[in-house]
């Protein structure tokens, strides 16, 4: 019997060609969780950084300006934006989507017969492609008529 007819040197071959697949696995599952881990340690790093800045305004008691808050919503919107954390677009106009938007408040319209973001109350945002808080709004309904 030659190599490609014998079923034990075709078993030996696929067990050897597992084994290179498992190694290879265990190089990728190796590589996703240090990328893992530097990715949380970011986020902790950066939730220190915000705790910090909100304790030491505190410590200033009647120091709390507008310049204050303005600082921490910069570093909050900093954080946001280096998790690539992406907004739902939710504009005034928009037609409601309701995969995306969550509408909290209504208003009864005439003009359309479709559901229009008047206001964005919450924005919502999507995180590598996937919805991680719909945008809360507040849209016109279409008003009943008797």
């Amino acid at each position: 019997m030659d190599k490609e007819t014998d079923p034990i040197k075709q078993i030996d071959e696929m067990v050897r060609e597992l084994l290179r697949e498992t190694g290879s696995l265990k190089i990728k599952l190796r590589e996703v969780s240090d990328d893992h881990y530097k990715f949380t340690k970011g986020i902790f790093l950066e939730i220190i950084e915000l705790a910090d800045s909100f304790e030491n305004l505190l410590e200033k008691k009647n120091k709390i300006t507008d310049s204050n808050v303005k600082s921490l919503y910069k570093l909050l919107k900093r954080m946001i934006k280096g998790f690539d954390l992406v907004p739902v677009k939710a504009d005034p106009g928009d037609v409601v989507d309701t995969d995306i938007h969550h509408v909290i408040e209504t208003e009864f319209k005439e003009y359309s017969d479709k559901s229009i973001i008047i206001r964005t109350l919450n924005p919502g945002y999507f995180w590598k492609g996937h919805l991680l808080r719909p945008a809360e709004v507040r849209a016109s309904v279409k008003e009943k008529k008797n």
